[in-house]
């Protein structure tokens, strides 16, 4: 985003919820929509990426070793990660 437009950018997203209900219930859907793929991504595509099985435990491994390696990994928790 252009720093230069991120306060117009705030008051139009207000103006078109307060106006446009559609818009709103549009933007919870995308979030949903969003919020699913990056669990989906983080619990299931990446580790078998990586040669491990899908699920939490496989994640938790993963994330264990970005932190030996002083690595982000956007779906670890943390304080040297992105998230």
């Amino acid at each position: 985003m252009i720093p230069s437009t991120k306060a117009a950018s705030k008051v139009l997203d207000w103006v078109f919820i307060v106006l446009l209900p559609n818009y709103n219930l549009g933007n919870g859907m995308a979030n949903l929509y969003n919020n699913y793929n990056f669990i989906d991504s983080c619990f299931n595509e990446y580790p078998k990426a990586l040669g491990f099985p899908a699920g939490k435990d496989s994640l938790n491994k993963i994330c264990n070793f970005a932190k030996l390696l002083n690595q982000q990994f956007p779906c670890c928790k943390g304080e040297n990660t992105s998230r």
